[in-house]
This record gives structure tokens, C-alpha cells and sequence, in this order.
């Protein structure tokens, strides 16, 4: 009798999900050859109900793992006969690749998923990353010499008395000029939530929290105890 192969030892993708092809298609491991080394019709049913069991293991599962128990005790009751265990082992082929197939497919459909949050995370990082506060202060007071020669060249036209008055709007209550007081504001338009980065007097930035990805609603029966962290209990 071919052991069944621990989770543990299961093969893996680059992508860091199970290989479900190689999980079920080895020749001398995979779960199909497990089936087809049985010797009788106990022996099968033993052996199935000891594979969906290691597949189906979330809670989620529990309703279809419900029906494929069910099945299983029809398909090969107590007094199976042993000429029947060709068609058992056939059917229960037939029921593991429609499995394998499922699974292959949701596999496909976390990676999309993941790659997609990873591309909206690095994107975020590149338009919010942090200003060096050396290059910030420079750049700022670079700016602060345009806008003030400008504000200069126009001196000429401005009468002594308005000249004061904006010179004193541009000064704050603790002294410093308001021209320096910046607010950047990134929105991301896919859904992935506002992140605000606000400029203090002491250029010290502070991140406003963004809200969190959603669950990956696309993927079949979610509910709310898919983290989809990891596929080593999936």
C-alpha cells in the first residue's frame, strides 16, 4: 500500500502554491497512485477518505467534505464485492482529477491575485516614498528663493504699506513661512484606500493609515475564515 505523502512534503510551485498536478499525478507518490496500488475495496475506501481528508481541511470544507464521505459509503458500502473494485477505482480517479482541476484553477486565481496586491503595494511605496529631509530642505528653500525673487521683481509696483501686509501673511504662528507648510495627498483609484502624508513644522512626515486590501471575493465560496496568507492549509 502506497502512503499517503504528509502536507509537509507536498511539491510546490515557483509561485509558492502547492503543485497540484505533481500532488496528484506522481507515478510513484501522487494520490492516483495511491488509489490505483489498492488491493481491495476496503482498502480504497480507507485510502480515499485518508486523501480528502488531508485536502479538505479547512472549515470551509467541511460541507464537501460531508458529501464526499457520503459518497464514498455508497459507492463502496461494508460488503463491496472485490470484481467491482476496477469501476470503484476508475470512479474514484474520476472524482479526485475533477479535485485536482478545482484546485489547480484556484491556484491560478490566488497568484493573479497576489501579483495584482503586489503590483498596487510597490506602486504605492513609489508615490508616497519618504523625501530625504536634507534634499527636502533644500529643495524647499530653492523653491522659496523663486517665489521670493519673484514676489521681489514685482516690488517696484507695490506700494510700502501692501508690501508689509504680504509679508505678513506669509508668516505663520510660530514665525516660519507658510510657504513651507506642504501637504501632499496621493489617492489610489483602484480601491486599495487614501494615503495622506502631512508635513509638520519640523518636517517630520506622518503616514494616515490606508485601508486594507480587500478579501479576494473573486475566488469561489469565500468566507470569512479565508486569510488566503498561505496555501500550506489550503
Amino acid at each position: 500500500m502506497v502512503a499517503i505523502a504528509k502536507k509537509s512534503d507536498w511539491p510546490s510551485t515557483s509561485d509558492g502554491t502547492t503543485d497540484w498536478q505533481a500532488l496528484f499525478e506522481d507515478q510513484e507518490t501522487g494520490l492516483l497512485a495511491v488509489v490505483s496500488a489498492c488491493k481491495t475495496p476496503a482498502q480504497l475506501k480507507q485510502q480515499t477518505d485518508a486523501i480528502i481528508r488531508t485536502i479538505f481541511t479547512r472549515e470551509r470544507d467541511m460541507p464537501v467534505l460531508g458529501k464526499l464521505t457520503a459518497f464514498l459509503e455508497k459507492l463502496i458500502p461494508e460488503d463491496a464485492s472485490d470484481e467491482r473494485l476496477p469501476v470503484m477505482k476508475a470512479t474514484i480517479r474520476q472524482l479526485l482529477g475533477k479535485v485536482k482541476e478545482n484546485r489547480i484553477e484556484r491556484a491560478a486565481a490566488f497568484v493573479k491575485k497576489k501579483s495584482k496586491k503586489s503590483r498596487r503595494k510597490k506602486s504605492g511605496r513609489k508615490n508616497n516614498r519618504r523625501p530625504n529631509r536634507l534634499v527636502g530642505f533644500f529643495r524647499r528653500r530653492a523653491d522659496a528663493m523663486v517665489f521670493l525673487y519673484g514676489l521681489l521683481s514685482s516690488s517696484d509696483e507695490t506700494e510700502p504699506a501692501d508690501q508689509q501686509d504680504r509679508e505678513d501673511n506669509l508668516q505663520d504662528e510660530d514665525g516660519e513661512e507658510s510657504f513651507f507648510q506642504q501637504e501632499a495627498y496621493v489617492h489610489h483609484g483602484d480601491g486599495d484606500g487614501d494615503t495622506e502624508w502631512q508635513d509638520s513644522d519640523m518636517h517630520d512626515m506622518k503616514e494616515g493609515e490606508a485601508a486594507k486590501p480587500g478579501t479576494f471575493d473573486d475566488l469561489e465560496e469565500t468566507k470569512k475564515d479565508d486569510k488566503y496568507e498561505s496555501w500550506e492549509d489550503y
